[in-house]
Order: C-alpha cells, then structure tokens, then sequence
C-alpha cells in the first residue's frame, strides 16, 4: 500500500527481483500480505514495479516533477537493484540520455529460477506425475492457461487441476518453455507431441521452434507421416519441409509404410500447394490421387 492506495504484486517475483519489499515495511492491520510503504510517492513507486516486471521501463523522465529521479535512484539504491540504478545515473549524468553500457538484464534467468522451485500456487497431476508451477506467470504466457484461471472454469478452484490431454514429457517442455523462453532438450520421442500440444495451447513461438526441428530431421520413413501432421495443425514450413524432401527422395519415401497411410489432406497439400511452392514433381499421378469422397479434408489455412 503506497498513499493509501493498494497496489497488487506477485510475492514470488519481488522475492526473486527485490526481496527486501517483503522485510523492509510494516504490515497493514490484520493482513499478513499487504505491507505500508511510506518512505516514496506513488509514481515513483508504479514505476520501480514496472522495473522489476519489465528490466527496462518505458519511462520519459523528461515529463517527470524535477525529483523524480532522485526518489527513484534513492529507492533503487536501497533495494540494490543495480540495472535500475545505472538508468537513474546515467540520466542525471547526461540530462536524460543514457550511453554508457547498462548491466546486462537478469530478468530472464531470475524467471528462469522461479521453474522447479518450492514457492509455487498451482499444481498439475499428469500420468500420476505433479508439475508445479506459478499461475501469474504461466497464465500471462500461455493463452491456454489464461482462458483456464480467469474464465470460471471449475479447475481454477481446484488445488491439484488434472490434465488428460498431455504427456507428462510435454508438460514439462512447455513449462520449461514458459519459464526460460527455450526448450534445452527436445528428443524425438516427444517432438511430434510437443508441436500438437504447442498449436493446442496455442503458444506460437514453441510451435516454430519445434517445426525447425522437426523440418531438419526428417527421414523417408517419417516425412509422409510428418506431412500428416503439419497439414492438420497448419504448420505450413514444416509442411513445405516434408514436401521439398519427398520430392528430393521420391524413391525412397515412397516404398515406406508411412506413405501408403498418408492422409488425403496431405496428399492434397502436395498437389495444391507443390506448384504455389515453386515444384511441379515428376511422380505417378497416383502419388496424389484424392478420392471424390476425400475433397472436404482440403486444408484451407496455408
């Protein structure tokens, strides 16, 4: 609480980014998770959490009151966040153009941190595995959990919420994923799973991610199997990956089992979408035949 005002926070990032916000001021009455901070203005004070959320606010101090910066620097001083002290000098300095080399930003790895750790506030049961993780964040990163914790559903009141619809290795890349903006480990096992439930929890960056991957390992047994894949969950480089590869290795590809049991979506991407490619393959006609019955299954999203 800052004049009087409450200010909604998450416990788990100041720990991390600036712990002595949570040791520093007294409680307010009857309340174990408010605390009264009354040593700086409001503005001041939004602008420090902005900091901390963000490792580089977007703040015009030139339209700020003449103290401003002064208050900040003090604040940021005595919670010894450095990179916000730098910014706070560097300005008063050079009158409002920072130059010199700032710390490197650490928000990143203490977000990283926060993965795996004890102070967690919602748990998965998956394959009779728990997955830990923090609402706030995870919800904030993922439009998947956002829609679960903020539109009702009865699994935000529950305190262990079950998933059916995901491998617990999955679980865990997407998490990793959510926290550290990367997947340092993605084997062949779980790949096709994780571009499924990537699309499904419609989190784009891991599902590109994954598409590379994928793309860059392709064999004649997989490509027609991946082909399927890419043309039921719109991963059009992926598709257009599995098509320049079939071309390449016709030979190959087309005396696997895989290929005999290809979709008449992904046949039908080859022959609509080869020519727009740039490739026009020499194969039998019977390559891409589609049945009459078939037509509906056309992908219509690349």
């Amino acid at each position: 609480m800052v004049e009087h005002q409450e200010i909604p926070c998450h416990s788990f990032l100041l720990k991390k980014r600036a712990p002595l916000l949570l040791t520093s001021y007294p409680p307010v009455e009857q309340s174990k998770s408010t605390f009264f901070v009354d040593v700086i203005k409001i503005d001041v004070f939004r602008t420090f959490l902005e900091f901390l959320y963000s490792d580089n606010p977007k703040i015009d101090f030139s339209g700020q009151r003449d103290t401003f910066v002064v208050e900040l620097l003090s604040f940021a001083q005595f919670h010894k966040v450095e990179r916000l002290i730098v910014i706070c000098e560097q300005f008063q300095k050079l009158n409002g153009i920072v130059l010199e080399k700032l710390p490197p930003s650490t928000l990143i790895k203490d977000i990283s941190s926060f993965w795996k750790s004890d102070d967690f506030d919602v748990q998965f049961e998956v394959e009779e595995h728990e997955v830990k993780a923090h609402k706030a964040l995870i919800a904030a990163r993922c439009p998947y959990f956002h829609t679960m914790f903020s539109s009702g559903l009865k699994e935000a009141t529950l305190e262990v919420i079950p998933l059916t619809d995901v491998r617990y290795e999955v679980l865990q890349a997407i998490m990793e994923y959510l926290y550290t903006d990367d997947v340092a480990d993605i084997n062949s096992e779980i790949a096709i799973d994780l571009l499924i439930s990537a699309n499904q929890f419609r989190i784009p960056r891991l599902k590109a991610i994954v598409e590379n991957l994928v793309g860059y390992s392709l064999d004649a047994d997989s490509a027609s199997c991946v082909l399927d894949v890419a043309s039921l969950y719109s991963c059009k480089l992926l598709a257009r990956a599995c098509f320049f590869f079939i071309v390449k290795n016709y030979a190959a590809v087309s005396t696997s089992d895989t290929w005999k049991e290809m979709s008449p979506a992904a046949r039908k991407v080859m022959t609509v979408f080869g020519p727009k490619w740039g490739l026009e393959p020499k194969w039998p006609k019977e390559a891409t035949k589609i049945e009459p019955e078939d037509s509906d299954e056309i992908p219509n999203t690349f």
